[in-house]
């Protein structure tokens, strides 16, 4: 995977991070730990929840990281001859990628350079505040979820910024005419931004008239934006919640609607840089600069 085309131009929106079962290796910097040793550490990808539970309960595998169901660590629980080890906050966040490259038309088709307002600040502000994290990540996660609001978790303790505007869910009312920042909310985010709803209109993503925000930009309506994310076969709690969100987005209007597909094809599109956004999850090291280097550095904007 390239990461510099991955990452290049793209703009991110932490979700939550995870407080999961995981095998956490202890970095070099650390102060020394003493306990059981090992001769050699074999790690082994085996894709989809099911299969790696499987591979636990069958005895092909020792240790299983990363559990994110919280029905499977219940489960867990029971006298199995399983050890479970939780720790507070995981090194893993959910992110969503917003890709305003220019044009759009290199992906969307057509001569038109601007498509979906993706690229207007405002309109991700307003998304931000249409996403409801704490009753999502309760409702999936249970215990096992924390709703982070900063680049840097709560995991890297040492760097975290615990003032970071967190962006509570605020929906607001579209067919209200108060605006941002009397308003605070998504929909008066988009009012203040030139946004217009038209209650009767038709949006793509509901496949209805269900009403749909007119673009200052173009005077139309705001065509389908596809919301992509991995298989519910491939990994359930990621799909679940990317649904719930989309789901979220076009209550106020939004034409967001989620679309899944493969792992690796997913990848294929953000590495090319032909989606509008997408979601996904990544593990972090016990340091920031471990990886936002590759989101954030300049000399990765090569795209």
């Amino acid at each position: 995977m390239n990461l510099k085309c991955k990452f290049g131009s793209a703009t991110f929106l932490l979700i939550l991070v995870l407080s999961l079962l995981t095998f956490v290796p202890i970095g070099s910097a650390q102060p020394p730990v003493y306990g059981p040793k090992m001769d050699e550490f074999v790690g082994r990808y085996i894709r989809g929840t099911s299969a790696q539970r499987m591979a636990l309960e069958q005895g092909e595998v020792d240790i299983w990281g990363d559990i994110r169901e919280p029905a499977v660590i219940r489960a867990l629980e029971d006298p199995e001859g399983f050890k479970i080890v939780m720790q507070q906050y995981a090194f893993l966040f959910y992110y969503i990628s917003f890709n305003f490259r220019m044009p759009q038309s290199a992906w969307r088709g057509g001569a038109e350079a601007y498509q979906v307002p993706i690229s207007n600040t405002k309109f991700r502000h307003a998304v931000a505040h249409a996403m409801n994290k704490e009753a999502t990540i309760s409702t999936i996660f249970e215990f096992a979820g924390t709703p982070i609001s900063s680049v840097v978790p709560e995991a890297q303790s040492a760097y975290f910024n615990p003032a970071c505007d967190k962006h509570p869910y605020n929906p607001g009312d579209p067919t209200a005419t108060t605006e941002y920042p009397a308003d605070h909310s998504s929909c008066g985010i988009l009012r203040e931004a030139g946004f217009t709803y038209d209650a009767g209109a038709y949006n793509p993503a509901t496949g209805g008239h269900t009403g749909n925000w007119i673009d200052p930009a173009t005077g139309e309506l705001i065509p389908l934006i596809n919301a992509l994310g991995v298989l519910e076969a491939e990994s359930y709690s990621s799909w679940m919640y990317w649904e719930m969100f989309c789901d979220q987005f076009q209550a106020v209007g939004l034409p967001i609607k989620h679309e899944e597909l493969a792992f690796q094809s997913l990848i294929d599109l953000s590495d090319a840089g032909t989606y509008d956004m997408y979601t996904l999850g990544w593990g972090i090291g016990r340091f920031p600069d471990s990886l936002y280097y590759y989101f954030f550095h300049s000399s990765q904007a090569v795209i």
